[in-house]
């Protein structure tokens, strides 16, 4: 079927009042100090002196101030009423006529202006059809210090009887927008307008007798934190019962569940009429369109339930989990709905319960939360406890049960590391000794220093302990003679660690050497690798194919 085109019918001018209405809403209030650098003549000294000028777009009026200099165009000015300094992009009041502005260096006004935009949303009608027209209006300010507000058309919306019709004013391209400035018609329908944050006034009397007569859309305009008015047209037009739940109450939560769904980050495309699948579409009662009895429906409308807390009571009733309306809602909210949710749907036991004892240990602690509680029972299994007993699942005081089975868990863990350390170093001992025959005739003294070889894999723990560094993690290494790992010693306390160098023994070169915290060598340290490596590389060219060349 052919598809009207409204393009001549919408509106080609806002309605009149829409300017001086985001005025007084606080919109298209800016102005602009420009500002750029200046020779002035001084009469009395008779030199130029390099000052800011300023012009203000409010008044027009051009005035001087004292310059500060900055790196290239990065300068700023003094403001002659506060004596502060003064940079692009701060707010300060003009000296001349007093209204608030913010200074700009010249070069920020792109495009030879600067502007500031804002898309409100007009309702109207196209004979019996309603129309819901967006516009792009933008207050923008020549470097010049002309000002100028202009209004041009950027999208609107027609409901028809089965779809919406979407037309557009705009082409974008990347970052780049080009403006018709006219209506152009488009075969298919998305909600690119998304929330609607800025609409003009109008009267809910033009919904009588329209297409969208019975959608409920003032109603839900009213209720909902974040509108989505295009969307839940959409949604209206495909479910028709969605008006019922409008009309008792539950816009805020409609909207909430369309703002979930509908939300998009800035490069996603928008997306299509949403889902709700909290709500039974084959039901007509709102009760029963949300899975609720009378009574807890009634409960949901006073404590304006959230989709959360609706999908935590649902999944209490499909877990066997009956609470009491509204005190035991209220108790699951000061422990965390989402928290609750969980525990409902993984942990066998009773809810309430857990409830009641984490809201008392929040008096008690603040830190005490959920997390905290869920933390302590993974630990406590971990470690053997049996968290079938009432006192140990719910201790007396949650956060020093925390504390002491974590202090438990990590005397655990250090006593499995270090049976696992001599495990390792009782496989890697032979090797050892193998590498101490064959790096021993290294070993040298010179200047008050001393180096030798690692003659056992706990001595690589201690060094790595005492100097902080991962000396440690080369027995592997050190074994398999990839590498060879040697103590540098003060000869004054040669059992203290001070110096741990690695050395490569195909070319005799050190890889490195590194003392506490893995700091550099000191000068003399430096001085004695040197005539060490001198020492040994004789040693080499005498001894070709030992197991040390």
């Amino acid at each position: 079927m052919e598809q009207h085109d409204y393009a001549a019918e919408l509106p080609q001018e806002p309605p009149e009042g829409l300017i001086p209405w985001l005025e007084k809403k606080g919109y298209l209030r800016e102005h602009v100090i420009w500002y750029k650098a200046a020779w002035v003549h001084d009469p009395l000294t008779g030199l130029r002196e390099r000052m800011a000028e300023l012009r203000c777009s409010a008044c027009g009026q051009t005035m001087y101030a004292g310059r500060i200099p900055g790196q290239g165009n990065a300068f700023g000015f003094i403001d002659t009423e506060s004596r502060r300094a003064v940079s692009s992009g701060d707010r300060i009041r003009c000296p001349m006529c007093g209204c608030a502005a913010q200074a700009l260096h010249i070069g920020r006004g792109r495009g030879g202006h600067w502007g500031k935009e804002c898309w409100p949303l007009t309702v109207t009608r196209l004979g019996d059809k309603l129309a819901l027209v967006g516009w792009c209006v933008g207050k923008y300010i020549r470097c010049e210090g002309e000002e100028q507000i202009s209004c041009r058309q950027y999208e609107a919306y027609v409901v028809e009887e089965r779809k919406v019709v979407r037309l557009m004013g705009y082409l974008k391209c990347l970052s780049a927008i080009s403006f018709f400035g006219h209506w152009e018609q488009r075969r298919n329908c998305l909600d690119c307008w998304g929330k609607a944050d800025l609409v003009y006034p109008w009267d809910k009397r033009l919904l009588i007798g329209s297409t969208a007569a019975n959608s409920k859309l003032d109603l839900y305009m009213k209720a909902a934190k974040e509108p989505y008015p295009v969307t839940y047209l959409r949604l209206w037009q495909r479910h028709r019962n969605i008006e019922n739940l409008i009309v008792q109450g539950c816009g805020a939560l409609v909207g909430e569940m369309i703002r979930a769904e509908s939300y998009r980050y800035s490069y996603e495309r928008a997306r299509g009429v949403p889902k709700l699948p909290e709500i039974c579409w084959k039901e007509a009662r709102p009760a029963r369109m949300l899975g609720l009895t009378g009574e807890a429906f009634r409960f949901c409308r006073e404590m304006r339930w959230t989709p959360e807390e609706l999908h935590f009571y649902r999944t209490c009733l499909d877990a066997g989990v009956q609470l009491r309306l509204p005190e035991e809602l209220e108790q699951c909210r000061a422990a965390g709905i989402h928290w609750c949710r969980r525990m409902a749907e993984k942990e066998k036991l009773p809810l309430m319960r857990a409830v009641r004892y984490l809201n008392r240990q929040k008096q008690r602690d603040k830190r005490a939360d959920g997390h905290i509680l869920e933390d302590y029972w993974r630990i406590a299994r971990g470690e053997g406890y049996d968290l079938s007993d009432e006192h140990v699942r719910f201790p007396k005081n949650l956060m020093r049960a925390h504390d002491r089975v974590a202090e438990e868990r990590l005397v655990r863990e250090a006593a499995q590391r270090e049976k696992e350390r001599a495990e390792k170093n009782e496989q890697l001992r032979a090797a050892f000794a193998d590498r101490l025959a064959v790096l021993a005739p290294m070993a040298w003294q010179h200047g008050g220093i001393l180096i030798r070889p690692c003659a056992a894999p706990e001595e690589l723990d201690a060094e790595g302990k005492a100097l902080n560094h991962c000396v440690a993690t080369y027995k592997e290494k050190h074994a398999g003679g990839r590498s060879a790992i040697f103590f540098v010693r003060k000869t004054s306390a040669p059992e203290a660690s001070w110096f741990t160098l690695e050395l490569d023994l195909k070319d005799l070169t050190v890889l490195q050497d590194r003392g506490k915290c893995n700091c550099a060598r000191t000068a003399s340290v430096e001085a004695f690798e040197k005539a060490w490596l001198e020492h040994i590389r004789p040693m080499k060219q005498r001894k070709k194919g030992n197991g040390a060349a």
